[in-house]
């Protein structure tokens, strides 16, 4: 399955380039080795006998590119790294990974009608309610295609269409989660002034696994879309309804609420806080968390087939200077699915992260994260505490050489005992680049 996402991401590069002239194009690249020890690479509980925790150390090869160019006929943008670890302990599997965000827009008829093709190639968990080890890793491709259409009326109004074909492909069979879709969507936009616009918005998807055991669905969103920007405060909202049609189930309804306000404290910081409240599901908010330039130390864990109601309410303080960079992301989310209640959750989360660039060769980035989840279902008995704590060191030696070393310390402690654990890693990062 790893060969066979590989090869359409080969593909998909190949059909993305080749309109390209590549001295046209703003290419970079990279290569470069991680050097990684785990203290306790699988997540154990330290107290259990059976499964005593083992170190592990591993080498990882990674390439990456970064490709973008413009014209009056297409825009192309790649970013993306393919990482081959090797484990020395063979504690657990050697494995290919990667994260990449692919997309071509065609410009068929500029401003008017134009052909979209993305590729999203990232990780997931394959079994939620396991800790996160690399056996409970899997990679994920998501090829979308399809054409937008742009009807305008005057200066003001304008009417926009949007269909996409999707296919959804997991590397793991333990549970078959692939699927296709196909959507379409209607948005009737004006623009009252400068700062104001508004949307209705009519958007049509219908998903269908491949395993017939799970519940294929037809969705409709009808909603009116807000969006007011002065400069120094902006505001995005929607509020509407989503209908969702099952094959086995009664059709449901579910109101659709997202607000989001921002403001500008100064020139190189603002405050934001949102809140939504709707129903998604994991292929959705998969292709929304894709990093670019990671090692692949996390991946997205929240991993099912059913659809799921997601309210959330946020709020960040943000702040990049040429220098510094501070982030403060706070968070309570509630999450019910339609049919798995096993999963449904409540969580709080603290999050800190920044940069610290002390001189034009030498960056320091940190981050500290503390979150409770409890599960609902009390069968489960659990309610984890995940602290995380992240320091990285990166020192340009030459102009093309860059050294970087890496501690990553994860604690988890939830009343079954057996997802507990305490782990430790340390990467040691030797890259080139052609920047």
């Amino acid at each position: 399955m790893i060969m066979i996402v590989i090869r359409n991401i080969k593909k998909t590069l190949l059909l993305a380039c080749l309109p390209i002239a590549v001295d046209a194009a703003d290419v970079s690249y990279s290569a470069g080795v991680l050097l990684a020890t785990y203290e306790n690479i699988n997540r154990l509980n330290g107290s259990d006998p059976e499964n005593p925790i083992k170190q592990e150390s591993s080498y990882t090869l990674r390439a990456g590119l970064n490709l973008a160019d413009e014209t009056a006929d297409y825009s192309i943008n790649v970013n993306g790294n393919v990482r081959s670890t090797k484990y020395i302990n063979n504690i657990v599997n050697d494995r290919v990974s990667g994260d990449m965000v692919a997309n071509l827009l065609w410009k068929i008829r500029p401003g008017q009608f134009e052909w979209v093709l993305n590729d999203t190639f990232t990780q997931s968990a394959i079994v939620t309610l396991a800790n996160d080890r690399p056996s409970n890793r899997q990679n994920v491709n998501v090829i979308s295609t399809g054409p937008n259409y742009s009807m305008r009326f005057n200066a003001t109004n304008k009417l926009l269409f949007s269909g996409r074909l999707e296919s959804y492909r997991y590397e793991s069979k333990l549970v078959n989660r692939d699927n296709n879709r196909g959507t379409f969507s209607v948005k009737w936009a004006t623009q009252l002034n400068s700062r104001l616009n508004l949307s209705i918005n009519d958007e049509a998807e219908s998903v269908e696994f491949n395993d017939t055991r799970f519940n294929s669905f037809d969705r409709n969103d009808i909603f009116l879309g807000v969006d007011y920007n002065s400069g120094v405060h902006s505001l995005k909202a929607e509020y509407g309804f989503t209908n969702i049609r099952n094959e086995d189930r009664e059709n449901a309804r579910f109101d659709r609420y997202l607000l989001g306000i921002s403001r500008a404290s100064s020139r190189d910081s603002k405050i934001l806080l949102s809140y939504q409240n709707s129903v998604t599901d994991t292929g959705r908010q998969i292709i929304q968390n894709v990093p670019t330039d990671g090692d692949g130390d996390e991946v997205f864990n929240t991993v099912s087939n059913d659809l799921f109601i997601d309210e959330t309410l946020r709020a960040q303080y943000v702040k990049q200077g040429i220098s510094l960079g501070f982030n403060l992301n706070l968070y309570t989310r509630d999450r019910a699915f339609q049919t798995q209640s096993f999963l449904d959750t409540e969580s709080q989360g603290a999050i800190v992260s920044g940069n610290w660039r002390f001189t034009q060769n030498k960056n320091i980035t940190y981050s500290a994260s503390y979150i409770n989840t409890l599960y609902k279902n009390s069968s489960l008995n659990r309610e984890d505490e995940d602290y995380r704590y992240t320091i990285s060191y990166k020192h340009r030696f030459k102009r093309h050489v860059i050294i970087g070393l890496s501690a990553i310390s994860s604690e988890r402690d939830s009343p079954n005992t057996s997802f507990s654990y305490e782990n430790l890693t340390v990467i040691l990062n030797l890259n080139y680049t052609s920047l």
